[in-house]
């Protein structure tokens, strides 16, 4: 069993209803689907500001997309930041890699679980797993590829 993690942005698509992403998630058994915590905390982070710089008497939309948006996030397995997530984390700071530091949360956490980030972004990390050995794991490019061979059409 793999488990995919979805980055924020693949779970931004997905929940504006991306066809390729629906379809290929279709696929995957519920069960091994995830997203991170960081990707809560991205996403209602976004809804709380749409809701602070809104007029008074223009709340309704951005109070029932932060409804929605919850009510999306509910439906995901969500991955904690664990203390091996914050240790494969600080590493990846380290490595200076030319990504965003939630993005770097995030693979943090997917390596900590061994799983497979859906991404469209290139990552190639090194995270220390298991009994202090080394692994290299480059994450997915979009469009999103759920295994090393196409997907049939």
């Amino acid at each position: 069993m793999s488990l995919w993690i979805l980055d924020t942005d693949s779970v931004s698509l997905f929940q504006r209803g991306n066809l390729e992403i629906a379809r290929r998630l279709n696929i995957v058994d519920p069960s091994e689907i995830s997203i991170t915590i960081v990707t809560v905390e991205e996403q209602l982070r976004g809804r709380f500001q749409v809701i602070r710089r809104a007029a008074a008497n223009d709340l309704v939309l951005p109070y029932n997309k932060l409804q929605v948006t919850f009510d999306s996030l509910k439906s995901f397995n969500i991955l904690r930041f664990t203390p091996e997530a914050q240790e494969l984390y600080t590493n990846l700071i380290n490595q200076k890699i030319k990504v965003g530091r939630q993005d770097l949360r995030i693979a943090a956490i997917a390596l900590s679980v061994d799983g497979i980030l859906v991404t469209r972004q290139y990552l190639s990390v090194k995270g220390k797993r298991g009994r202090g050995k080394g692994k290299e794991k480059t994450f997915n490019l979009y469009p999103l590829t759920f295994s090393p061979n196409p997907m049939p059409s």
